[in-house]
């Protein structure tokens, strides 16, 4: 990697004292002569409109970086925003588990020097896309970074999932719903929900169930060649199409909904010997 010139900086002010953090950062940055954009909004939040960008596109246009200053769900709103740019993201956690984000804030200044200085490592992590079908006719289309999840709504009536792969029953669950997640979001809701953790360098989909009723329901891993297709079968309002977590799309009954490995990718920057088994054994034993 060259050194790193220009830098997106992406703050979650719903973190604490963000604001003082991400003006540090940016003064730190320009010490350095890197030159740092921010979008108009969060520049004038921080009262830096100097380096607000009112569109989308010339924000992102020739960025070296994207740094998100928040949490793993700050990181995954950049990839779905950054979605097909190629831009490599950077997280810095400022929350609790962090999985996906790189660098501690305590660290941040440490070890930043070395990502931009072009020493770091690229990860291409796959996203999944999700196209639903209503009546025939496509209605909406979705990337997502961890996972899509098709859900009940707040009721406790179970919904009626018909899933195939390809054109080949797979299995009809009554359940709460279906997680499709990437390995990368195999980490995430899937492994709460029972999902295998599975490393980013595999090309597959992870299909959990969530409280199938059922005793035979059991996480299927299937090739990313392989599209799934999940028919939504429930009389009742609530049925729900989501998006990393944050995102949503409300379903109907009989839509169809056909969910696939994206040629689209996120570029994750991550530090020289980072290595995914070692943040796995730190993040969930709790950093013993």
């Amino acid at each position: 990697m060259e050194r790193l010139k220009r830098i997106g900086i992406v703050p979650n002010f719903d973190k604490r004292d963000m604001t003082s953090a991400a003006i540090k950062l940016i003064e730190w940055l320009k010490a350095r002569d890197m030159e740092v954009r921010l979008d108009a909004k969060n520049a004038a939040l921080i009262g830096l409109e100097g380096l607000g960008f009112k569109e989308k596109d010339d924000f992102l246009r020739g960025l070296d970086a994207l740094i998100t200053l928040g949490g793993d769900g700050t990181l995954l709103n950049a990839a779905r925003y950054a979605l097909g740019t190629g831009i490599p993201l950077l997280g810095v956690n400022f929350g609790h588990l962090g999985f996906l984000t790189e660098i501690e804030v305590g660290d941040l200044y440490d070890q930043l020097p070395t990502l931009l200085e072009g020493r770091g490592v690229l990860e291409e992590r796959a996203m999944v896309r999700a196209d639903v079908n209503r009546e025939g006719q496509s209605a909406a289309s979705f990337w997502a970074l961890n996972d899509v999840v098709v859900t009940k709504g707040a009721f406790a009536r179970l919904i009626l999932l018909k899933v195939y792969v390809d054109d080949t029953l797979l299995a009809e669950y009554p359940a709460d719903g279906i997680i499709l997640a990437t390995p990368t979001g195999s980490t995430a809701y899937s492994l709460s929900a029972g999902g295998p953790i599975v490393s980013p360098n595999l090309n597959v989909l992870i299909l959990t169930p969530i409280c199938a009723h059922s005793l035979f329901a059991r996480p299927v891993v299937i090739s990313r060649d392989e599209k799934v297709t999940i028919e939504v079968i429930a009389d009742h309002q609530e049925k729900m199409l989501t998006m990393d977590g944050q995102r949503g799309y409300g379903l109907q009954d009989g839509d169809r909904v056909v969910i696939s490995t994206s040629e689209t990718s996120t570029r994750l920057l991550r530090m020289p010997c980072s290595s995914f088994y070692e943040v796995l054994r730190r993040k969930m034993q709790g950093g013993s």
